[in-house]
């Protein structure tokens, strides 16, 4: 190396510092207040806690990966160009190229970089996050100010999983993430199997925790709200397939908005085959008690749940289900007693499995069927036909009806009320068993059946002149009282009581809405 008049020329000079290696090439226009800079650099070494100690660096202090950075920059009127900076940690390597403005108070740059490796966990030695065990890479063309940056031409790979698209960064009070983001292929499988990981970890410690107790079936307990994190995200995302485990979904489509405690996902549109739900949903927390605003519509879902065993997915009967709800509070039993809106869920022909109904919440819904229909008795599947369910719902109070299940042993109907404030139920069902069964023409089968107590504690009664009538024989049973028969009356006689059912429901919510356009 030459000095003169302050300025260096380095030819290939080289330092050894323990396992700690770096050689050097090029020229300083002045050693103390560079203006020109024009250098080769290469370091390396085996541990990269020696770096740590020299440099200060605490957060490298305790790795033992190797290191190597070499590349070649020049420094001239303010301006860092990197022709090409590489450096590696054990097997992760990163490669940047582009320039830097006033690199000591960055005014702009623009730079393309790299990074690579193997496995994505050895990450969790700096961040405290599980980490799937994955190759995985991330490029992007970064550019703008200390404010402001712009991430074009991005592509990152994780696994089996990709992402591209653009994003723009503003750095403030608060600070904007906004762009667009598009995958072909987006694993989220690594991320069940961490949870079943941890659930396992944590079981006896769970089994140990105090539980919410009180009188309601729907906690009186606070809704998880979204925090001020200083961060607003503006994002459009769409994915191709997303692998979830045990699913497959396709042709995802998510505008999420995030401020400060408010988060929209405004469209929500995603597929699973034949089956998509399509929406909105909006918890605003930005007054102090969250709203909650719910724009849903399933297509063609077919539920497992209530499956028989082995039984192919094309016989589960498919359903269709229309969300519109608004409601408002600091827990969820709070929440649902405010709720205004509507809900219509409408089932295909298929075949279910009787002890799948459980999979409702509790035994009762199983004793309630077996009332409603013996014949489920002699068989553990039965046939829909059809099942519609309407409930509409005022400041949490919910007007059911109609309830409707055709099977092909029996038609069953229902309405009544059920108040989300007080939790109590008030329903009545109607039963019709088929013609061809072998019943006289006169048998009616527990034709009048009510629910009635609480959400949490809900109560089956029979006949309320403590009699059934068949073929005009009595026979003694319980007591209690009828609700109205209008809506029972009117579809147990129809022919075709699901197109019925269904006709006068879609006359009814068109009123409805007409009604609602008029309002001022």
């Amino acid at each position: 190396m030459r000095i003169n008049d302050g300025k260096a020329e380095i030819s290939d000079v080289k330092v050894q510092l323990g396992d700690l290696q770096a050689s050097a090439s090029g020229f300083v226009d002045h050693l103390f207040k560079p203006r020109l800079l024009d250098l080769s650099v290469q370091t390396s070494g085996t541990h990269l806690s020696t770096l740590a100690a020299i440099s200060g660096l605490e957060s490298l202090a305790g790795l033992t990966q190797d290191f190597e950075l070499l590349g070649e920059v020049h420094y001239s009127k303010r301006t860092l160009i990197i022709h090409s900076l590489q450096t590696r940690v054990g097997q992760i390597e990163a490669r940047v190229a582009g320039q830097i403005n006033r690199p000591l108070d960055p005014r702009s740059f623009d730079l393309i970089m790299s990074l690579d490796g193997p496995d994505l966990s050895i990450a969790r030695q700096w961040i405290d996050q599980q980490l799937p065990a994955e190759r995985f890479s991330v490029s992007v063309h970064a550019s703008g100010s200390q404010d402001d940056i712009v991430l074009q031409e991005l592509d990152a790979s994780l696994g089996a999983s990709d992402v591209s698209g653009e994003l723009r960064v503003h750095i403030g009070k608060p600070s904007l993430i906004s762009g667009q983001l598009h995958s072909k292929n987006l694993d989220l499988s690594w991320l069940l199997r961490d949870k079943e990981s941890v659930d396992e970890e944590q079981g006896a410690e769970a089994a140990d925790e105090v539980q919410p107790t009180g009188e309601w079936a729907i906690k009186d307990v606070p809704i998880a709200r979204v925090g001020d994190q200083g961060l607003d995200v503006d994002l459009d995302y769409s994915a191709d397939a997303i692998d979830i485990g045990p699913k497959t979904f396709s042709d995802a489509v998510l505008g999420i908005e995030l401020s400060s405690h408010r988060l929209s996902i405004n469209p929500l549109q995603i597929r699973d085959g034949e089956a998509s739900v399509v929406g909105s949903v909006m918890l605003d927390g930005t007054r102090g008690i969250p709203h909650l605003k719910a724009l849903l519509d399933w297509e063609n879902i077919r539920f497992g749940i209530a499956a028989a065993k082995d039984e192919p997915i094309e016989h589960y009967p498919p359903a269709s289900i229309h969300v519109d709800l608004l409601g408002d509070g600091v827990t969820y039993h709070e929440l649902a007693a405010s709720l205004n809106g509507k809900v219509r869920v409408v089932y295909g022909s298929g075949i279910v499995a009787n002890s799948g109904l459980s999979f409702i919440g509790s035994d009762l819904v199983l004793e309630l069927f077996s009332v409603l229909n013996p014949f489920s008795k002699s068989s553990p599947t039965m046939e829909l036909e059809c099942g519609i369910f309407a409930a509409d719902f005022v400041d949490g109070a919910v007007a059911l009806a109609p309830l409707l299940i055709r099977t092909s042993d029996i038609l069953i109907t229902s309405e009544g009320t059920v108040d989300l404030n007080s939790e109590k139920i008030n329903l009545s069902f109607r039963t019709k068993p088929r013609k061809g069964l072998g019943l006289s023409a006169g048998a009616v089968v527990n034709p009048f059946i009510k629910v009635g107590g609480s959400l949490s504690s809900p109560l089956i009664e029979l006949d309320p002149a403590g009699v059934v009538v068949s073929g005009g024989t009595a026979v003694a049973t319980v007591g209690l009282s009828i609700l109205a028969k209008s809506f029972s009356d009117r579809f147990l006689s129809s022919r075709d009581p699901c197109g019925d059912t269904l006709k006068e429901l879609a006359k009814r919510d068109a009123e409805t809405e007409q009604g609602n356009g008029e309002l001022p």
